[in-house]
């Protein structure tokens, strides 16, 4: 991401930007994942993008002018993102306190509540789809990141 409202590739190889830009986000953009899997067209390459206009987007890297989908549900920045790279569920957290779990279309299959301060990070983890989250170290007495004693939960299989 950058300090800018969109997302720019370098080529590792050369460390020259690439030409492709991704734009649609309305303040900048915080946090990034990617992900990639077998798929129709040879490889499916999603890349997720998280912003302070409270938005995701989920762009289809498969193509020259990649459109984006515009999840929207948080209330302040988003400052955490990942994606399941078998199934690609989505996951997002944020300045608002909450982890946000949402299907590859946009659907919002879960909010989790109960954290006291930013997401910061958040990861998907183990054959199936389970969903862990980072805390920051001087929150880590504290269990109440969740409805359940947060040891994650399971999306698919």
């Amino acid at each position: 991401g950058t300090a800018q409202l969109e997302v720019r590739f370098w080529d590792a190889a050369t460390g020259h930007e690439a030409d492709l830009i991704l734009r649609g986000h309305e303040d900048r953009v915080s946090a990034l994942a990617v992900a990639s899997r077998p798929g129709t067209r040879g490889v499916d390459l999603k890349l997720v993008s998280g912003s302070h206009d409270a938005t995701v987007r989920v762009w289809d890297l498969n193509w020259r002018d990649p459109e984006s989908i515009v999840l929207r549900g948080h209330l302040d920045a988003v400052t955490a993102v990942d994606i399941d790279a078998n199934t690609f569920t989505l996951a997002s957290g944020g300045v608002d306190e909450t982890i946000r779990v949402w299907t590859p279309d946009g659907r919002l299959l879960k909010v989790f509540t109960g954290h006291s301060d930013v997401v910061t990070g958040l990861a998907f983890y183990a054959e199936y789809v389970r969903l862990a989250d980072r805390k920051d170290s001087d929150d880590d007495d504290d269990d109440s990141d969740s409805d359940d004693d947060y040891g994650g939960d399971d999306y698919g299989g």
